[in-house]
């Protein structure tokens, strides 16, 4: 199956339990912003330092990391980069930057 990523403003990854997560390097290779929980080894290529915290999510230099696993949680972190497009933009040119080092 070819998954077409044109034309996605955002990727929300809702997974828990995947152990090396291909599709976020996929989103972020192509300059696609990102949600997802920084469980296993999802979290290993988002950056660690964080411009916002809260208790529900982190907002890094290339993607936002949910902390709590409730679709509240989920729900407010990908609210947030809806409503920020310069958000967007910045979170998708630094996934993109950070896998091209």
């Amino acid at each position: 199956m070819i998954i077409h990523y044109l034309g996605i403003d955002i990727v929300v990854n809702p997974s828990l339990r995947e152990t090396f997560c291909i599709a976020n390097l996929e989103v972020m290779s192509l300059s696609i912003p990102l949600v997802t929980f920084a469980t296993w080894g999802m979290g290993e290529y988002i950056n660690s330092e964080y411009s916002y915290n809260s208790s529900d999510y982190s907002i890094s230099s290339n993607g936002i990391v949910v902390h709590q696993a409730t679709p509240m949680a989920l729900a407010n972190a990908t609210i947030n980069l809806i409503n920020n497009s310069t958000l967007r933009h910045q979170l998708g040119a630094a996934g993109r930057g950070k896998l091209l080092i």
